[in-house]
């Protein structure tokens, strides 16, 4: 299961998505991040098992966005975790 999704550094457009697996290795991980207000900007990014953080930008400023990590093990999803984070104004 991964556990403790950490929402840092923010900035106007973006923040940082941190976790830390427990539970074996990874295949990969999927991140979903979902505009609270407009459902339809949303993205998914797929990453390697050994990633634990990533950098998100390009995205609206004074925003709240709801950020999902999926990791894939053992050809399964687990459970995803989630977090929400709202970006800063310019």
């Amino acid at each position: 299961m991964v556990v403790n999704l950490t929402i840092s550094d923010f900035t106007w457009d973006g923040f940082t998505a941190s976790w830390s697996p427990s539970g074996g290795e990874f295949d990969s991980f999927v991140i979903e991040v979902t505009n609270l207000e407009n459902f339809a900007e949303s993205q998914n990014l797929t990453l390697s098992g050994d990633a634990f953080s990533l950098g998100i930008s390009g995205l609206n400023p004074n925003t709240s966005y709801m950020v999902g990590l999926y990791g894939l093990y053992q050809g399964s999803f687990v459970e995803p975790v989630y977090s929400e984070a709202t970006t800063g104004g310019k």
